[in-house]
């Protein structure tokens, strides 16, 4: 893994979402046993955050300005992160349900700092 990490520092280009979200991440909150990251993003991550995968769905959801019915929507688990440093250039923004209670809990507003 060491050659990736020192490609990563070097500054070559990674992209990641879910689980490469958690493989990029300096630090996790809640890894398994030995779990490494290659790291390279500032930020801490913790696993199933929103709930286990099994526990993803689909339901119909209206979409204000889109015409014929509602659409088909699917709603992951994924994990949830926290940027690391004091002063965060971004701060994510969604709306996560929750299947067993249909609950929403809003992330906090984005805040770019240039």
């Amino acid at each position: 893994m060491e050659p990736l990490r020192a490609r990563v520092r070097d500054g070559l280009p990674v992209y990641g979402t879910c689980a490469g979200m958690i493989m990029l991440a300096d630090k996790i909150l809640d890894p398994r046993s030995g779990q490494e990251t290659v790291g390279g993003i500032d930020m801490i991550v913790r696993r199933n955050a929103f709930g286990r995968q099994n526990e993803s769905f689909e339901a119909a959801v209206d979409l204000e300005g889109v015409t014929g019915g509602p659409v088909e929507g699917v709603f992951i688990r994924a994990p949830g992160w926290s940027p690391s440093a004091p002063e965060p250039r971004c701060s994510p923004s969604t709306t996560a349900m929750s299947s067993r209670s249909a609950r929403a809990t809003r992330w906090p507003r984005p805040s770019i700092r240039n």
